[in-house]
């Protein structure tokens, strides 16, 4: 009886530890995701800063 008790006390702390393993690397993904968007987000507002001063430029020639 012992030994089941001992097994079923492994089974359910190598899954807990695999779980909170695999929410750790979700949680990593969805943060580099996260940045990765914000940083296409800053470019493409810069890409569209640059294109409207280039076109305030040429107007103004």
């Amino acid at each position: 009886m012992n030994d089941i008790i001992c097994y079923v006390l492994l089974v359910l702390n190598v899954i807990f530890c695999l779980s909170f393993i695999v929410y750790t690397c979700n949680e990593e993904l969805k943060d580099k995701s996260e940045k990765e968007s914000l940083l296409e987000k800053k470019s493409k507002t810069n890409s569209k800063e640059y294109d409207l001063k280039n076109i305030v430029i040429s107007q103004e020639e």
